[in-house]
């Protein structure tokens, strides 16, 4: 094979090779963390199903059985408003899990959306909680924005 083959088929193949590279920004790093999927704008949202923006999976084992996003295995820890980190985002994760499930199935939909996933337990995270308890855990008037072993359970698919 000639000089100017190779070098034709080399620059054909780098050039192949860049159009499937998937461009990284310069702050993505490398988690851990379960991948997340977008979720469309919120005026499409009537139009297209909803999807969670946490990956979410039933986990069974001898000492363990509920829904979890892998952010925290917690079931007796207390937390509330002002809260932060990766228990708080596991509670957030769980709460859009649920509302993304309750946004496709009823129009009426009685849940919102924990709003950032971002491990501050702030407003829009409280009010989810509230909802959530009132309308899924049958907390009622008592509905205290509180996630306590009972709320913990419920999150947990276990009510």
């Amino acid at each position: 094979m000639s000089l100017t083959s190779r070098v034709t088929l080399a620059v054909g193949a780098a050039l192949a090779c860049s159009a499937l590279a998937v461009p990284v920004s310069a702050s993505a790093s490398v988690s851990s963390a379960p991948a997340q999927v977008s979720r469309p704008p919120a005026a499409s949202q009537s139009a297209a199903s909803v999807e969670p923006r946490c990956l979410v999976w039933f986990k069974e084992g001898v000492d363990y059985n509920g829904y979890t996003a892998g952010y925290s295995w917690a079931w007796n820890v207390t937390l509330r408003y002002g809260a932060t980190g990766d228990r708080v985002r596991e509670i957030q994760c769980l709460l859009d899990y649920w509302w993304a499930i309750e946004e496709n199935g009823n129009p009426w939909n009685a849940l919102t959306s924990p709003g950032a996933l971002d491990g501050n337990f702030g407003p829009t995270t409280l009010t989810a909680v509230k909802n959530f308890q009132r309308h899924y855990c049958g907390f009622g008037s008592g509905s205290d924005g509180v996630v306590g072993p009972p709320t913990w359970r419920c999150l947990r698919g276990q009510r």
